[in-house]
């Protein structure tokens, strides 16, 4: 038996059986640049990241200082640390499903580093289990850690939207 026959069989197989959508997943690829936590600007389009919420650009969050609570920029913050994540980096993106008001939902990449899950372990985003169960782990090692927004006082992103009308 000539395995090299069985193997093209197999692949051939998979590839006519496979769903249409998973042959055609869109991938973005180019230098990044951060609109918010959970979002950015690859090649012209914007990119949600797949499984995570961000706090939003202007939202802020409380945390204790001694006995006084103070309300400190974790939106920016977590804006800053996805800029930094991208900032002079090739970004490679997947596309999980078809765009949404011409923002593509993927996951991404820079450096070998999957953005969405570097966002989780951090602390600035918490993960979306509606979605999926992906970056649950990293966003639980952060509450934890007491990392990021765990650190403090937050309204969940959604939360936080909702109740200022901010859109998604």
């Amino acid at each position: 038996m000539d395995w090299r026959v069985v193997g093209f069989a197999v692949v051939l197989a998979t590839v006519l059986l496979a769903p249409p959508a998973a042959l055609a997943q869109e991938t973005i690829a180019g230098f990044g640049a951060a609109i918010d936590g959970d979002s950015l600007i690859v090649e012209d389009r914007e990119v949600r990241l797949f499984g995570i919420d961000a706090a939003e650009a202007d939202q802020e969050c409380q945390e204790w200082q001694g006995s006084r609570q103070v309300s400190y920029p974790c939106g920016a913050m977590a804006t800053a640390l996805l800029e930094s994540l991208v900032s002079d980096r090739q970004v490679h993106c997947v596309a999980r499903g078809p765009a949404e008001a011409e923002i593509v939902i993927a996951i991404c990449f820079a450096a070998g580093i999957d953005l969405a899950d570097s966002m989780a372990w951090s602390g600035w985003v918490v993960a979306d289990r509606t979605v999926t169960p992906r970056y649950v782990a990293a966003s639980e090692t952060a509450r934890q850690a007491q990392r990021g927004l765990w650190g403090g006082m937050f309204d969940e992103p959604s939360a936080w939207r909702a109740r200022t009308g901010e859109p998604d």
